[in-house]
């Protein structure tokens, strides 16, 4: 993809990847690696999972419920700190797999996962970043 036909010239065509359509028209969300990118807006979003309703919680549901939240960006760091916290109490407790979480720790986690909530409004602008006035040339490749 690119608009500049000049620096694409350098880069053999079967290396450059296809165009993507902007057109509000269609559907204009790309998903990959669990970000959704909004190309009308040009932000980046995340979905997060309602939490079931349980009423306990084993050592190794934890630590699934915690994985399943992919962040290759960092930008949830905050939320998954906390939870690697709580995580670290379980471990001071010396539990099993498949023994249920304390009551207290139980709480702390439902409590953080309902800010988890707040993720589906939760909108990054893409942003280039230019110390110059105009752009000269972007480049942009692909490696398999």
């Amino acid at each position: 993809m690119g608009k500049h036909r000049e620096a694409l010239q350098h880069i053999l065509s079967e290396h450059q990847i296809k165009e993507i359509s902007f057109k509000e028209d269609i559907d204009s969300t790309i998903k990959i690696l669990g970000i959704n990118w909004n190309t009308t807006n040009d932000t980046f979003t995340i979905k997060a999972e309602p939490m079931k309703v349980i009423s306990h919680l084993t050592k190794i549901e934890l630590l699934s419920e915690i994985a399943r939240n992919f962040d290759p960006c960092g930008w949830l760091a905050p939320l998954v700190a906390v939870a690697k916290l709580i995580m670290q109490q379980l471990w001071q407790e010396r539990l099993e797999w498949d023994d249920q979480i304390l009551q207290n720790l139980f709480k702390a986690w439902k409590i953080h996962r309902t800010s988890f909530k707040f993720l589906n409004t939760f909108e990054v602008p893409r942003h280039i970043i230019n110390s110059y006035n105009e752009f000269k040339y972007i480049y942009t490749a692909r490696f398999q």
